[in-house]
């Protein structure tokens, strides 16, 4: 059952979280009203490199239509007019960066470095993992301060685990990878004591498969009734998605202190790192 931040009764996950992976878009930073059609134009301007006839209002349809039978916005110019996608990828972040520079797309002040610090003083080892690519994702931490908690080792891309859409679970387990989480006999356990904080319930699904603690940030939602039961819990911001992971093994330890509960799965805070 889906839980909702309460600051009142704050939640206790069933398991010490030892690590935590985070998406970067609109999750460690907080995207402009207008990044919709930023995130287009650039897409666009990467689609016309290939074709360059192509109108904006001719791009448009052809995104409605690849929408419809491949579920993605671009596939229909890799599928249909021979585009390679790794390179349409890099031409639409490379884009996107360039048009980053040139407004103000990013601000500081929304993204969780408070809180990034108490996990690294926690000794919670901290990935990225996003749908974005690896260019986009350091430049996106350099202009945020992100680039202090996370580099290139510690980076998960959709790019590195391969970008068709059963992408999703791999990814997950690449991140696992990155804890140094075991193999389990059992793929639902491997990513216990584990959390992973998105914008996108749909994301959430694979990573809750491997039996990771699920966060949604989503300042919006006041009910419950349209939320995957694969999400655990819903926020409002990064600052307090980060929070409830740290109150959380706060309050398991206190509790283990007073020998009201057993912790099996403490994290071991000497060897907890990215490999």
């Amino acid at each position: 059952m889906t839980r909702f931040y309460s600051l009142a009764d704050p939640i206790i996950f069933p398991h010490h979280i030892k690590g935590v992976a985070f998406d970067n878009d609109n999750t460690l930073y907080v995207e402009p009203k207008n990044s919709k059609g930023i995130h287009k134009l650039a897409a666009f301007h990467a689609v016309q490199q290939y074709l360059p006839h192509l109108d904006e209002p001719e791009f448009t349809q052809l995104m409605v239509e690849s929408r419809k039978k491949y579920g993605g916005s671009l596939e229909i110019f890799t599928k249909e007019h021979g585009i390679d996608p790794y390179k349409l990828r890099g031409a639409h972040y490379e884009n996107l960066i360039k048009s980053a520079k040139e407004i103000d797309f990013f601000d500081p002040n929304l993204s969780p470095i408070d809180e990034l610090d108490e996990l690294r003083e926690s000794k919670i080892p901290m990935v990225i993992a996003t749908h974005g690519n690896m260019e986009w994702t350091l430049f996106s931490g350099r202009q945020t301060s992100l680039s202090n908690h996370f580099n290139e080792k510690s980076i998960v891309t959709k790019d590195l685990v391969g970008i068709n859409k059963t992408a999703g679970s791999n990814m997950y387990e690449v991140v696992l990878d990155k804890f140094g989480a075991p193999i389990t006999e059992k793929p639902e356990e491997r990513g216990i004591g584990y959390a992973m904080i998105e914008d996108t319930a749909k994301n959430l699904e694979y990573a809750k498969k491997l039996g990771m603690t699920t966060i949604l940030i989503d300042p919006q939602i006041e009910s419950d009734d349209h939320i995957p039961d694969y999400v655990d819990i819903v926020v409002p911001d990064n600052r307090i998605a980060i929070s409830c992971l740290l109150t959380s093994n706060a309050l398991r330890r206190a509790k283990a202190s007073d020998n009201t509960m057993k912790d099996t799965d403490e994290c071991d805070y000497d060897k907890a790192e990215i490999v």
